[in-house]
């Protein structure tokens, strides 16, 4: 069996993997971080689940706090491309 430990870390191939699961769900539980390979390259990775807790705000409230100062950028161009034809 290869397992290549980095700081907390676990890395193993397809095979070892699903040969494992268990053990690597126990692994997860307890903090550690699993990499997945095949043929030597990183496909897939298992975490441990982080409920986020802080929510980011709506950007309905983010567009709403936004003041425009003077004409919108729309008038602006309409009004520099009028300027051009003339």
């Amino acid at each position: 069996m290869y397992i290549k430990k980095d700081i907390n870390m676990k890395q193993l191939s397809v095979k070892e993997a699903r040969a494992q699961f268990c053990t690597l769900i126990d692994a997860v539980s307890n903090g550690e971080t699993v990499v997945i390979t095949r043929h030597g390259k990183k496909i897939a990775g298992l975490s441990p689940y982080h409920e986020n807790k802080k929510r980011l705000p709506s950007m309905r409230k983010f567009r709403d706090s936004i003041k425009i100062k003077g004409e919108t950028l729309g008038k602006t161009l309409l009004k520099q491309r009028e300027e051009e034809r003339f």
